[in-house]
């Protein structure tokens, strides 16, 4: 998804995609970019238009310590970062839950999700 548009191609995917769910799984990083690896950022709203298109149920993943990987400035550090990565995930989400959303809400809504699903301190 690009931001600021819709592209009816991608749309068409994305159903072409739902009507496969049962096959495939579809990962998609809400915030449209990494974050900072502690804080979850606001989701981008093409979250919306791809949930509305696949009509599956959501799995919250919250990635832990991923700035100890990669961050957008610093250097890529695999070996002794992965070792510190844990992935954290929520109870799945049915399509019933968020489809009758509008679109602030459901973006404010998953990223809630994703955020209840990071360890508490």
């Amino acid at each position: 998804m690009e931001r600021g548009k819709i592209n009816p191609d991608r749309i068409r995917e994305l159903e072409a995609f739902g009507k496969s769910g049962q096959e495939f799984q579809l990962v998609v990083f809400p915030e449209g970019t990494r974050g900072d690896g502690v804080n979850l950022a606001r989701c981008q709203p093409g979250l919306f238009y791809i949930a509305q298109e696949a009509k599956l149920p959501i799995v919250p993943v919250f990635i832990e310590n991923m700035q100890l990987v990669s961050t957008k400035t610093g250097a890529f550090h695999p070996i002794s970062g992965l070792r510190k990565v844990e992935v954290h995930f929520g109870e799945a989400i049915p399509a019933e839950d968020y489809l009758n959303l509008p679109r602030e809400e459901f973006v404010e809504f998953v990223r809630g999700q994703i955020t209840s699903t990071k360890p508490v301190e």
